[in-house]
């Protein structure tokens, strides 16, 4: 009988024995801490990782936004540029069509083409005055 109950002994599991993992309570409540502290750590970590990539985007999107005002500006200088040198052009050109057309009036009236008394014919432009030498030409 003492061979049988042996071996029944023998076939069930010991239970496992967690004290065994730690020397004592305060071994055990030190490495609980510490699982905290890390615990706690990650989820600051986490927290701070998360807010530097949000401030990573919004300073890529601020860069943008400048980016753009900078373009628009530069445009917007450009065209203002572009528009003073139209305006300049266009006076140029105003200038030069009034002193071809004094030329005209004074060839005109060495021709006597004009009547130096009417007013009228100063009124002619470049334009009616070509048109008018190339339909003589032909």
């Amino acid at each position: 009988m003492a061979t049988t109950s042996t071996s029944a002994s023998s076939t069930v599991a010991p239970e496992p024995q967690y004290e065994s993992d730690f020397a004592s309570d305060e071994d055990f409540q030190h490495k609980r801490s510490r699982l905290e502290k890390l615990k706690s750590n990650n989820q600051r970590h986490k927290a701070r990782v998360a807010e530097l990539r949000r401030q990573r985007k919004e300073r890529a999107r601020r860069r943008l936004q400048l980016q753009i005002r900078q373009q628009e500006l530069l445009n917007h200088h450009s065209q203002m540029e572009l528009d003073a040198e139209v305006a300049k052009a266009q006076l140029q050109d105003d200038d030069d069509l009034t002193e071809t057309e004094a030329e005209v009036s004074r060839e005109m009236e060495v021709y006597g083409l004009a009547d130096p008394d009417d007013s009228s014919d100063e009124d002619l432009s470049v334009t009616s005055y070509r048109a008018t030498a190339v339909d003589t030409r032909f």
